[in-house]
Formats: C-alpha cells, sequence, structure tokens
C-alpha cells in the first residue's frame, strides 16, 4: 500500500509541474504556429458527433491521448512494410483483411467524439474493405530510392477520418518489376506496434503450414512458464519454512512439525514480513529516485543536431544488413539481451554523427522507448495499445563502447523491472488523455518535444513466412516521431535479419543529420561490437584449450626455476 501511496504522490507532483509548463507551451506553441503557412495555423483532426442509436467502443485514455496530439506534421500513424520477391495478387490482399476483419472489430469501426473531452469506436456505415485498399502500380525499372520515395509520400498522408483509421496500400513492379510490397498504415488509436504482427497471425504461415499465431502462442507460453519458474524458486511459503524445521530432526534436533509451525507463524512470519516491508522501501525509493531523475533530465534536455523543424514532408529509409546470430554472439560474449546490443549501437551511432557535426556530445540524449504490457494469451491475440512510454536517456557521453553497453544494460532493466516506474508511465499517458485537446498537445509537445527519436523494437517470426502462398522476404515497421523535430527510429528481427528503419522530416537544413549516415554509422557501431565479440571468444577458447599444470608437478617447477636463476 506504500508503495502505491508514494506512486501517487509522485504522479501529483508530476502533474502540477506539467501543468506549471503549460502556459509557457501554450504561448510558445502560439508563436510557432503564427510563424508558419495558414495550413499549419491549426489542428483541424476533429472526428464526427457519436451516433446515440450505435453502440460505442471504449477507447483507452492512451487512446485518447493519441488522438489528441495528432497534427499535420505529427501524424500519429504507426506503419508496417512487407516485401516480396514476387507480384502479391490484390484478390489475396482482399482476402486477408476481410478475414482480419471479421476476427478484429476495430477495422471496421470509424473513430467518433462522444462528449467534449473524450473519443469512441463506432461500427461506420456500408463500410467496405475496398476502401481500405489502394493498388499501386510503379513504373518499369523503379529502383530502390525511387521505391522509398513512393513509400515515404503515402506514410505523410493523413488517414480518412470518415472512416477506419487503417489503410492498405499494394506496390507492384518492385525491385524492376518483378516484386511487390504491401504497406500498411494504422492510427496509434486503434492498435500499437504488435498489431502488425495480429494481423498477420492468422493469414501467415511458415513452409511447413503452422500458423504465426500458433508461432507467437507458444513462444508466450514458452517465456510464461519460464518467469514463473523462476519467480516461484525466490518463494518460501509457510510449508518450505516447516518441512526445513522438519529436516532438522534428521540431524538429531527433536523438532516436531507442530512446533515448526509454531515457531515459523510467531517468529519467522514477521521477520518475513519486515523484510518484505524493507523490500517495499527500497523498491519506493528506487522508483522515486528513477523518476526525479529523469524528470530533470527531461526538463534540462537542450537541443542537439538530432533534432530539426518539424514538416509535413517526410525522409523514410531502412535495412537489413544485420545477421540477428551476429547480434546473438554480441549479447552472449557480454551477457546482455539483444535489445541491449542494438540500443548500444545506435547510440553510438548518433554519438558519432553529433561529433562529426561538429557539437559537443551531451551525457545522456532523452529518446523515450515503448514496452509491451501484454500480458495473457488474448492480449497477443487482440488489436488493442498496450503499451508503456519508458523515458529512457541514451548515455551518448560515454565514448568506450563496452562501458556504454553495460550502462544501457542497466538503465533498461531498471526501467522496465520496476512496476512503480512503469505504471506511472501507463497512469501519465492515460491521465493526459482525458484532459482537453489543447492541454494534451501542449504537455505532450513539451515534455516528448524534448526527445531526439522515439525508438521502438517489434520482435518478429525467426522463421520465413507465406502470405497469399508468396514468401515475405523483408518486414520493415515505422514508428511515432516525437512531437518536434525528432526521429522514429524502428529495430524489426525476422528470419534471422535485423532490419532498421527511420522516419524524419524532409528539411534541407545545414545542421540537419542525415538519415542515410545514421544507418551507416550504427553498422560501424556493430562491428566494432562483433569484432570485439569474437575476439573475447577466441582469447576464452584458447584458455579453455591450454593444459592446466597438475598440482603435483607445481613445485619441481618452482625448484628447476630457482635453480635456472
Amino acid at each position: 500500500m506504500l508503495d502505491y501511496l508514494l506512486a501517487a504522490a509522485v504522479t501529483l507532483a508530476f502533474c502540477v509541474l506539467a501543468a506549471w509548463h503549460v502556459s509557457y507551451s501554450l504561448k510558445s506553441n502560439s508563436k510557432k504556429q503564427a510563424s508558419k503557412p495558414s495550413h499549419y495555423a491549426t489542428n483541424n483532426y476533429y472526428f464526427g458527433a457519436h451516433n446515440p442509436s450505435k453502440p460505442q467502443g471504449a477507447m483507452t485514455g492512451t487512446e485518447n491521448m493519441f488522438i489528441k496530439c495528432e497534427h499535420e506534421e505529427r501524424l500519429q500513424t504507426i506503419s508496417g512494410l512487407l516485401c516480396f520477391d514476387e507480384l502479391l495478387p490484390v484478390q489475396a490482399v482482399f482476402k486477408i483483411f476481410s478475414d482480419a476483419s471479421s476476427e478484429h472489430v476495430r477495422l471496421k469501426q470509424r473513430v467518433v467524439s462522444s462528449s467534449l473531452l473524450l473519443h469512441s469506436f463506432e461500427d461506420a456505415d456500408n463500410w467496405k474493405v475496398a476502401d481500405h485498399i489502394k493498388l499501386v502500380r510503379l513504373p518499369d525499372g523503379t529502383k530502390e530510392a525511387d521505391f522509398q520515395r513512393q513509400v515515404q509520400n503515402v506514410i505523410a498522408e493523413p488517414l480518412d477520418k470518415s472512416k477506419p483509421l487503417w489503410q492498405a496500400t499494394l506496390f507492384h513492379n518492385v525491385r524492376n518489376g518483378s516484386g511487390s510490397a504491401l504497406l500498411l498504415r494504422m492510427h496509434h488509436c486503434v492498435g500499437d506496434g504488435m498489431a502488425a504482427n495480429v494481423l498477420l497471425a492468422s493469414a501467415a504461415v511458415d513452409a511447413k503450414g503452422v500458423t504465426f499465431a500458433h508461432m507467437m502462442k507458444e513462444a508466450f507460453t514458452k517465456a510464461t512458464n519460464a518467469s514463473k519458474k523462476s519467480a516461484s524458486g525466490d518463494k518460501h511459503d509457510s510449508r518450505n519454512f516447516v518441512h526445513a524445521f522438519v529436516n532438522l530432526q534428521s540431524l538429531g534436533i527433536p523438532f516436531s512439525s507442530t512446533l515448526a509451525s509454531l515457531a515459523f507463524w510467531l517468529i519467522l512470519r514477521p521477520v518475513k514480513m519486515i523484510g518484505q516491508a524493507f523490500a517495499s522501501l527500497r523498491s519506493t525509493y528506487l522508483s522515486l529516485r528513477l523518476l526525479i531523475v529523469d524528470l530533470f533530465l527531461c526538463v534540462v534536455e537542450r537541443k542537439t543536431a538530432l533534432r530539426r523543424e518539424a514538416s509535413t514532408r517526410k525522409s523514410v529509409l531502412w535495412s537489413s544488413s544485420l545477421s540477428l546470430d551476429d547480434v546473438k554472439t554480441v549479447k552472449d560474449a557480454f551477457g546482455v539481451t539483444v535489445n541491449d546490443v542494438l540500443v548500444s549501437a545506435l547510440t553510438g551511432g548518433l554519438r558519432r554523427q553529433i561529433i562529426q557535426r561538429g557539437e559537443t556530445v551531451p551525457s545522456n540524449v532523452f529518446c523515450p522507448i515503448p514496452v509491451t504490457l501484454r500480458k495473457t494469451v488474448a492480449d497477443i491475440e487482440s488489436i488493442q495499445n498496450n503499451i508503456a512510454g519508458v523515458w529512457h536517456f541514451l548515455p551518448t557521453g560515454i565514448a568506450d563502447p563496452v562501458e556504454r553497453l553495460a550502462e544501457v544494460h542497466t538503465r533498461l532493466e531498471e526501467r522496465k523491472r520496476n512496476k512503480i516506474y512503469i505504471g506511472f508511465t501507463v497512469f501519465n499517458m492515460s491521465f493526459w488523455g482525458f484532459t482537453p485537446r489543447r492541454i494534451t498537445s501542449a504537455i505532450v509537445n513539451h515534455f516528448w518535444g524534448k526527445s531526439a527519436a522515439i525508438i521502438t523494437n517489434v520482435p518478429g517470426p525467426q522463421t520465413a513466412l507465406f502470405l497469399g502462398g508468396h514468401k515475405i522476404r523483408e518486414i520493415h515497421i515505422f514508428g511515432l516521431q516525437s512531437c518536434y523535430g525528432g526521429m522514429a527510429i524502428s529495430i524489426m528481427t525476422y528470419d534471422g535479419r535485423v532490419s532498421i528503419s527511420v522516419v524524419s522530416d524532409a528539411n534541407a537544413e545545414p545542421n540537419q543529420i542525415c538519415d542515410t549516415k545514421v544507418l551507416d554509422e550504427f553498422a560501424l557501431e556493430f562491428e566494432e561490437y562483433l569484432k570485439l565479440a569474437k575476439t573475447m571468444k577466441s582469447d576464452k577458447q584458447k584458455e579453455e584449450s591450454q593444459p592446466t599444470q597438475p598440482v603435483a608437478a607445481r613445485p619441481a617447477a618452482k625448484k628447476q626455476a630457482a635453480a635456472c636463476q
């Protein structure tokens, strides 16, 4: 109970601090809007009124927040790109989304304003799946760069607010006319980054015909069982203590099970409760320290070349040059996670770019990282928003790659496994969803607008999938940009490869960091980690291959060495 009371106090303090910044944010935003062309002047992304004759679908505070933060320059849309070596028929796409819409009702519901502050889902009138599927035939001989420009133009288009907020665009004649690509765009109020996996779950199969949905369930069940087994190993209930006392009889100590139980309830039980209380206080202290430090770092965050002026024009790039086996080699060598390795390499790449621009490297760069909160099988089978935005600060001030990797691992573990911290971020996102649009936009823009990027990591299937009988060659995701001037950096693992994509504002400013350079520096930084990991593995193998000297031979060896001297 003490944990929740302290967390509520910190949350209230944060709300007061945020309210203190409201007036400044509103004035700052109004000045920015006044200097822009007329079509940027206001946020016209409003929805129709609710029809009382139709049932409403509830919308969470977080989903309301995504709607209220919508702006022409900051579309709250997430996208996924599936690339094929063959031409995917339009009929196959129709069937995929027709089946998905019958299973997930949100694909057939539009967003309406149910009250002055809230929105809800409502069944769309005369809904047709054809209204959400578009075919684009590229000219023969279209190059990869031209195709990327086509994708970025589509991503920059706002979704039609009179219809359910999603759209699928099928590109033909990709890769010199022989391939195709399917781009799915979805508003974040409909679903989070895992929603793309959910949509693929029933339609995509592997080479053996096993559906992706079955693979997701198996992986989730395995991870859940491992977590429960680890947690149960740390628990010691009353029966464990009783058995421990009973086992003392084997040592000749005359304790009966009755006396053991009595001793537990009179002595050990209070001791255990006191220990739990101290552990709870320590956890609360660590949570408060993290929150205070993160809030302070966010307030004093300064602008670097990683941030730029917001624009309706977008720049989209992606690459799939990394092998997942190489990433796991680095992971095993340093005892961290795959996500730690990728985030640390990305931190090093951003550090290199700041240095090349001639700027002073900051100690930390604010980059929020969404964390999924899906805990049950029903969660992984539904399209929903079940995430928390962890306020992560990349340690760009650390030059040594090994120290940087260790610091990234420590920071991510401290935040992801801290229930009070995660609860605070969830409450924070939900709370601002229930405030007026102008206040929500000002607050989110003021704090999240200080971020250099939002880093999204979505684990995909580790085997090749087939959609409509055609093999999916690559999968790329494109997450949300931070509110003003930041990038969207997304990481996706699929079929033994790691893809990284970048979405940013296409401004031709001289102090702007090039997105291509970000990908190049990320690759160089990872190559450095891979070399270190291989060197450590080789040294370890050499040490294990060297024969150890017998203990009895060591005195003789010392005498021989002394005689030689």
